[in-house]
C-alpha cells in the first residue's frame, strides 16, 4: 500500500502526523512532495502555494523557514463539512525532509519514501526544479536513506 501525501484522508496532508498514521497502518511507501523554501531547505508541501493547506497565505519559495514553522499546516483538514478541523492547533507544521526520516527513524520502520519533485516555473537562465533535485540528493546522502527513496517528478 502507497501513502499518498500520507495518511492524507485521516491526517493533514504531507505532516508528520500522516506520515506516522500511514506507518501505523503498514503503509508500505509514503508519497510526499517537496519544495523549495526560500533559504533552500526542502520542505514537504504538495502546492507552490501555502494557503489551501494552510493558515499562511504566500509562495513556498518565498517564504523561509522560521515563517514556514508559524504555520499551522493542520489548518482545514476537515473529515466532514459537520466534524470541524480537528487538526486545527495543534501545532502540526510544513515538516522538512529532515523531519520525516527522523520521524521514520524514530518509529523504527522501514516505509519506504516516494519524493515528488514538484515542478517550479523557472526563472531565464535557473531552473529551480534543478536545484531542488540536486539539493535533494545531497540531503538523502546526508541522511543516509539514498536506498529507501524514489524520487520521482512530471
Amino acid at each position: 500500500m502507497i501513502a499518498h501525501r500520507g495518511a492524507s484522508a485521516m491526517a493533514p496532508e504531507n505532516t508528520l502526523e500522516a506520515f506516522r498514521v500511514a506507518v501505523e497502518a503498514g503503509a508500505d511507501m509514503i508519497e510526499t512532495d517537496a519544495h523549495l523554501a526560500h533559504d533552500g531547505s526542502i520542505v514537504l508541501i504538495h502546492d507552490a502555494e501555502l494557503g489551501r493547506t494552510t493558515n499562511c497565505a504566500g509562495s513556498v519559495s518565498a517564504t523561509g523557514m522560521a515563517d514556514l514553522r508559524a504555520c499551522d499546516a493542520g489548518y482545514w483538514f476537515a473529515f466532514g463539512e459537520t466534524r470541524g478541523h480537528p487538526y486545527r492547533g495543534l501545532g502540526l507544521r510544513v515538516p522538512t525532509l529532515d523531519d520525516a526520516f527522523e520521524l521514520l527513524e524514530s518509529l523504527g520502520c522501514a516505509t519506504l519514501v516516494n519524493v515528488e519533485i514538484k515542478n517550479l516555473p523557472g526563472e531565464i537562465g535557473f531552473d529551480p526544479s534543478e536545484r531542488l533535485a540536486a539539493t535533494l540528493v545531497d540531503r538523502l546522502r546526508a541522511l543516509g536513506a539514498i536506498e529507501r527513496v524514489i524520487v520521482s517528478s512530471f
